[in-house]
């Protein structure tokens, strides 16, 4: 076939959503993508296939099959989902607390021992409730990070949460520090670890062994609640909002 007849060929153009063993996968096809990448967007409830411009159906089928595996376990964990609502009951800081929605033309949310009261007058109860469940997990995580550098000897200067999935903080030579806001889900002594992890990187920004004996020098059992992130560490992403 000559180059002008190939060039004259149309090639259909591949369906931007593909359904795969139930689930939905979105097809999302980068210039700069030099591999075929599966993810699960937990806030739009649907796997992301992340593709070369120029990619086959072919090379699309060959990857879901050497997938299936991790696949096959992230929709289990996608069943574990709890989308948090009026009477659900979430830890916050280590405490099971119940969420109650009531409608107030004050919009405020209240923290009282296992009872967390939001009240709206737009119905946007879990709008106001994600909002103030990062700001005290700002303030948690400040204050211990601040327990810590003073322990320490040492100096940090700005501190922020993300909703990140990939890490749970982040230590930037400059001194400032970044963590996922979703730990506010998991023990109380969890969050004091990562803290002391963090800001052990203002002594050594590496993980040798002179930064492990920074950390236990102020969170001695950390292994405990280091083993914890591994294994038990992905629950906190279970709640939606």
């Amino acid at each position: 076939m000559s180059l002008r007849k190939i060039f004259k060929t149309k090639v259909s153009p591949l369906p931007q959503e593909w359904h795969h063993k139930g689930q939905v996968i979105r097809l999302s096809p980068l210039k700069r993508a030099r591999n075929i990448k599966l993810a699960y967007d937990s806030k739009r409830d649907h796997f992301r296939l992340t593709t070369p411009v120029y990619v086959t159906k072919r090379e699309i089928e060959k990857f879901l099959t050497h997938a299936d595996s991790w696949f096959d376990e992230r929709v289990q964990q996608t069943k574990d989902l709890v989308n948090v609502d009026h009477g659900s009951v979430v830890p916050i800081l280590g405490q099971a607390c119940q969420i109650h929605f009531q409608k107030d033309i004050k919009r405020k949310v209240v923290f009282d021992a296992t009872l967390i009261t939001v009240s709206d007058h737009q119905a946007k109860h879990l709008e106001l409730l994600e909002i103030e469940l990062r700001q005290k997990s700002l303030e948690f995580l400040t204050k211990k990070s601040h327990e810590f550098t003073a322990a320490l000897g040492v100096s940090i200067k700005k501190i922020v949460v993300r909703d990140t999935y990939s890490r749970w903080g982040s230590c930037a030579a400059s001194g400032n520090l970044s963590y996922s806001w979703r730990l506010i889900f998991a023990p109380l002594e969890v969050l004091e670890y990562v803290c002391a992890h963090e800001v052990s990187h203002r002594k050594h920004m590496n993980h040798s062994q002179d930064f492990w004996q920074t950390v236990a020098s102020i969170c001695p059992n950390y292994r405990k609640h280091r083993a914890w992130l591994k294994a038990e560490g992905k629950q906190v992403f279970r709640y939606r909002f």
